[in-house]
């Protein structure tokens, strides 16, 4: 049992006894519980209750036997996913907000099948009791191998599709394939079923395209209208226009993103998240625990004792835009395991997300650009308004601001519902002819988990590293020297994370007790604050050495220099000498052609007659 409705005579854990819900419709998120021993009254806040367990093994008076149910880390995300798709039409079909065929086509299911899902469908544990069993044969179980599944899926992928897409060509692959790979060859009935189970609107996408199964399968609403609280949210990103300043130097930093998830039947504001960094899937754990979860000790902790924000509950459909942060499988795991249905904008089709745009636009325009420190919607608005210089907020007063200012729009008449949003929720849930409750998380700390990120790491002999800090404890001794262990962390509170060790996790404190508890963004703060004051001038001595070993450095160079010239010029001028000084040896004598005059007599004189 993941969550269960509150009402009347719901047995309850308050400060550790045993009660009784009398009244669930208390202002303020409260309560009035009866304990089972004293039998005293008490108001209390809606944050103390405890939820006992769903018994593994029961049985009713038909002798119907809740069998033990799954570890969720079992189950692929797939099957989640069909299990929670079923589990959401099974819930709109008993409470009789859709008919038979629309629950049969949103399970994708025949009428028979249907039936069996509804025997086997057990609203305690919601979607757990649809997931498919670890062993024992059924009617309609896949029982042929694992290669013959990948030829079929392969054939289906390469052939169905186009006008000319049939079953019969699917077939003919299949055949051919385990022909050639001499495996055993499938019934045609078989691979007919599998392409079924692709589902009519997928199938008609592949023969006819997207856009004519969209046509004929698409919703076509001129607008979303919703029947009660919490059917759907619709979850979104802005970044705030107004720039904040560093906590210690109160100089200015840069502008926060602000995540907001509002009920698109009461516009009520469910939850928000402000923080420094660009969307992430932390971003969106982080608004959707904020929003399903009760928030009076959240108000406590901000310091926002007079602030009312009695507005919690896990919605039926998330409705989100196609940003990558919304389609991560770790969100659609999350999801399916509490049976929420994301549901995304059709792509190109903004008017889809008109509500939660809107929403952004007024709390903008309405509210933030009034701060010091707002950038406006544009450069024209803002003028020569410097928007740095007159920051002033902090993030954390930021926060304790905007806490403030929700709670006036939930308060205020709006013009769409001729009465505020929080007047709409409390008439909805007062309403007799609608009949709803409020679902409660039974346990805030496993949903809580389930939504966190996470990371993965090895464990040293110092213990886990995240975030620049350590991570130890004795039990983890055990443990040294495992790698790609799951750890989830708490954005709000760093002081301690949870390792997923033998399936189990295992709470992990600060290895220096000493070291203050932090958030993500106080982490982030500090960080950028270390990076932005660090100084960038070089200590004097440190400067002097540099000095020196230049100088050190260029003396040798020029002596080299000086010195090597000096002894090219020695040899130089050695080889000079040598060669003035040379006596041509005997070979080399012989060498040269001996003249015929004899130089060693006197010139004899001739009479020019004689010539």
């Amino acid at each position: 049992m993941r969550h269960t409705e509150l009402k009347p005579n719901l047995v309850v854990v308050v400060r550790g006894e045993p009660a009784i819900v009398i009244n669930e419709r208390l202002p303020d998120a409260q309560v009035e519980v009866q304990l089972s021993d004293s039998r005293r009254t008490l108001i209390v806040d809606i944050e103390e209750l405890k939820f006992l367990p769903t018994p593994a093994n029961s049985s009713d008076d038909n002798g119907h036997e809740c069998q033990p149910l799954p570890c969720d880390e079992d189950i692929s995300l797939e099957a989640i996913k069909i299990a929670s798709e079923r589990a959401y039409a099974i819930d709109q079909y008993l409470s009789k907000k859709i008919s038979i065929r629309r629950a049969m086509e949103i399970a994708k299911t025949k009428k028979t099948a249907f039936y069996k899902l509804l025997e086997k469908y057990d609203s305690a544990i919601g979607p757990s009791s649809l997931y498919p069993k670890k062993s024992g044969v059924e009617k309609f179980t896949k029982i042929v191998s694992s290669e013959l599944e990948e030829i079929i899926t392969a054939a289906i992928d390469k052939l169905y599709k186009g006008k000319s897409a049939s079953y019969k060509k699917v077939w003919e692959e299949v055949r051919a394939q385990c022909t050639k790979l001499k495996i055993t060859m499938p019934s045609e009935s078989t691979v007919n079923r599998r392409i079924l189970e692709r589902g009519e609107k997928d199938l008609y996408r592949l023969k006819n395209g997207a856009e004519a199964a969209n046509q004929k399968f698409g919703a076509k609403p001129g607008r979303l209208e919703m029947s009660y609280p919490l059917q759907m949210v619709q979850i979104d990103h802005t970044v705030v226009d107004c720039i904040l300043v560093d906590e210690e130097s109160r100089e200015a930093l840069f502008r926060p993103w602000l995540t907001l998830v509002i009920d698109i039947y009461t516009r009520v504001i469910l939850g928000y998240y402000i923080a420094y960094h660009a969307p992430s899937i932390l971003t969106v754990a982080c608004a959707i625990t904020h929003a399903v979860l009760p928030k009076n000790r959240y108000l406590q902790n901000l310091g926002c004792t007079n602030i009312k924000h009695p507005f919690f509950g896990v919605p039926e459909i998330l409705h989100m835009d196609n940003a990558s942060e919304f389609r991560t499988p770790k969100l659609q795991r999350a999801c399916a395991l509490h049976n929420i249905m994301p549901e995304w904008r059709p792509v190109g089709k903004k008017h889809y997300g008109g509500h939660i745009e809107r929403l952004i636009g007024t709390m903008m325009n309405s509210r933030v650009h009034f701060l010091p420190g707002t950038t406006m919607s544009n450069v024209i608005k803002k003028g020569d308004y410097d928007s740095k210089k007159a920051s002033s907020l902090t993030i954390e007063e930021f926060t304790k601001w905007f806490a403030g200012e929700v709670e006036i729009y939930n308060y205020s008449v709006h013009s769409s519902l001729k009465c505020s949003p929080a007047d709409m929720w409390n008439k909805a849930f007062l309403s007799s002819t609608l009949g709803i409750k409020q679902k409660l998380i039974t346990d805030p700390f496993k949903f809580k988990l389930d939504f966190m990120p996470e990371q993965r790491r090895a464990i040293s002999i110092k213990g886990i590293q995240l975030n620049r800090h350590f991570y130890w404890t004795p039990a983890l001794s055990h443990h040294v020297g495992l790698k790609n262990v799951i750890i989830k962390y708490d954005p709000f509170a760093l002081h301690v994370v949870w390792a997923k060790i033998d399936n189990e996790y295992m709470e992990i404190p600060f290895s220096d007790a000493t070291t203050d508890s932090l958030s993500y963004e106080e982490y982030l703060i500090a960080r950028a604050h270390s990076l932005r004051t660090r100084t960038k001038e070089m200590p004097s001595n440190v400067v002097a050495v540099r000095d020196d070993n230049e100088g050190i450095v260029d003396e040798s160079k020029k002596i080299t220099r000086k010195t090597r010239k000096h002894i090219k010029a020695a040899e130089a001028n050695a080889k000079h000498v040598v060669d003035q000084h040379f006596t041509p040896s005997e070979q080399e004598s012989k060498a040269v052609a001996k003249s015929k005059i004899d130089f060693s007599k006197s010139p004899v004189i001739f009479d020019s007659e004689d010539v």
